[in-house]
């Protein structure tokens, strides 16, 4: 929740949410302002399916993870003489590190926006057309504005740390695929510089399919005639087999390691088990959905996932269904429809499943997290004098970087129609 200050009229408060849809700014005649439906990505900080490890950085600006292995194959046959005879399998030590990208926000909005529309007679007469503070009507209406941008940041930052980097993004770029979505010149190019100022989490694993051709992200199962555009008509479960079965030993293994009482479990409060998650796009989990009907003539209650401990002691919590989530052979298959902006904006059709462990999504950061939401640490300077006077500066910067922690902890399939493709589809 931040604050402004709005002159005489006080504090006015104001956060993000996605219930409050409309205001009502009282004057001679009211004024009825509807917000556009938002769009909300998820919170990176919430991490209710514990996808993700999330580590700050100093001013270094690069995250540290260490790590080491039980060491194995210690056991020997007795020596026949007094001697210590050391083994040379011992502990496995490592270190990764994620470097940060400097990210920053500026922006500028001035009072002379509303001049010449019906939106002037929220502002005071006189000099008063040139400063948000000449009335509270207006006041209300700069309150609501930064909100929105808020609201932005919070998508975006989302955005930069799943697919930033994508190279379809830049063969978008190059061949001008943009324009074939309705997507203009500008827009495009806003995205576009976002995207580039760093890589992001599906970024790094079709890095790790392409050029290092890791086998359990070369699952190979997605076919051409499994996808018509947008809709994926294989089958789903098989897709989800065959996944699994290319997945390495220690990701099989997880799930069973992971039930044992000693074993300490990276969860989210909708993963309190530690459950693989299997991430699929919109079209795969409607695919799945759409077999478990057939089967059943419905979804029957045992697929569907429920909220356990996240509103902590609550009673009624463990009957509340978390919405885009089933399950299938003790994994969660969560539908991702926030990965489809590379889709929108890209014009492709991507055809996505990945089956993680809990934490391996590396989130490195300066500013935290629980700021998403809240501009990401942004500043705000409302000028009420000349030769600014009018004008509201928006700005903001912190560091960021994304990583696969351990890439022997993911496995998926995945199958891009690009425009041509799609279009013939």
């Amino acid at each position: 929740m931040l604050e402004l200050m709005v002159g005489e009229f006080g504090t006015l408060f104001y956060g993000v949410n996605a219930v409050g849809r409309s205001i009502e700014i009282p004057r001679s005649t009211t004024i009825q302002i509807f917000e556009k439906a938002s769009i909300i990505n998820p919170s990176l900080s919430s991490n209710a399916l514990g996808l993700y490890t999330m580590v700050p950085v100093g001013r270094d600006g690069e995250a540290v993870f260490g790590y080491f292995g039980n060491p194995r194959f210690n056991l020997r046959a007795r020596s026949k003489r007094c001697a210590f005879n050391q083994t040379s399998c011992g502990m496995d030590f490592g270190i990764e590190k994620i470097p940060t990208c400097a990210i920053q926000l500026q922006n500028k909005f001035c009072v002379d926006m509303l001049w010449n529309t019906c939106w002037q007679k929220l502002l005071g007469i006189g000099s008063g057309v040139r400063d948000w503070n000449s009335t509270q009507e207006a006041a209300m209406l700069l309150a609501k504005l930064v909100n929105k941008i808020m609201q932005g940041v919070g998508n975006d930052v989302y955005d930069l740390i799943t697919y930033g980097g994508h190279p379809y993004i830049q063969k978008a770029h190059e061949e001008e695929w943009y324009k074939l979505c309705g997507i203009s010149k500008e827009r495009w190019m806003c995205f576009y510089e976002m995207m580039m100022a760093c890589g992001g989490h599906l970024t790094a694993i079709d890095t790790l399919k392409i050029v290092n051709k890791l086998p359990q992200l070369n699952t190979n199962y997605i076919k051409r005639s499994d996808v018509k555009g947008r809709k994926f008509i294989g089958d789903a479960m098989k897709l989800f087999d065959a996944i699994k079965d290319n997945a390495t030993q220690k990701l099989n293994q997880f799930q069973k390691q992971m039930s044992m009482a000693e074993m300490p479990m990276i969860v989210g409060s909708a993963n309190p088990d530690g459950q693989l998650i299997m991430g699929v796009t919109q079209g795969i989990f409607d695919r799945y959905k759409e077999q478990i009907k057939q089967i059943f003539k419905g979804i029957n209650a045992g697929y569907y996932i429920t909220l356990h401990g996240e509103d902590h002691g609550c009673i009624d919590c463990g009957s509340r269904r978390l919405r885009g989530v089933l399950e299938y052979d003790g994994c969660l298959v969560v539908c991702k429809p926030e990965w489809s902006l590379l889709d929108q904006m890209t014009c492709i059709h991507s055809h996505r499943a990945l089956l993680m462990a809990p934490g391996v999504l590396g989130i490195a950061y300066d500013v935290p997290l629980t700021e998403q939401r809240d501009g990401m640490g942004m500043s705000i300077t409302n000028w009420t004098m000349d030769p600014h006077k009018g004008e509201t500066y928006v700005s903001a910067d912190f560091r960021i970087g994304a990583a696969i922690l351990d890439p022997d902890y993911i496995a998926g399939d995945c199958y891009f129609l690009e425009p041509g493709e799609a279009m013939a589809a």
